[in-house]
């Protein structure tokens, strides 16, 4: 049997888009979900950022198109990189 000759065709699906979000992290309706809701839309929060219910932060990220999770709401956002925190209960700046 002879190798193929030619190489496949790239991915011509677009790489996912970064997207920046600000607002309230909140509980989700099931244990461990985090949401972001910022710029009218909710985001579900994925990966080790770190933040908490009640934080008032900005994220980095990139939307993840076709992930199931449990949580069942928001739209999936693997998050890169918290660029701002302020977490519950203090004041900007502390």
């Amino acid at each position: 049997m002879t190798p193929p000759t030619s190489t496949p065709p790239a991915s011509t699906a677009p790489a996912p888009a970064s997207t920046t979000v600000t607002g309230v992290v909140e509980d989700g309706v099931e244990a461990r979900c985090l949401l972001l809701r910022g710029g009218g839309t909710e985001y579900l929060l994925l990966g080790d950022h770190g933040l908490r219910a009640g934080d008032r932060a900005t994220v980095s990220g990139t939307v993840a198109r076709g992930v199931a999770s449990y949580c069942q709401q928001g739209v999936p956002l693997r998050v890169t990189r918290v660029e701002s925190v302020q977490r519950s209960g203090t004041a900007p700046g502390s």
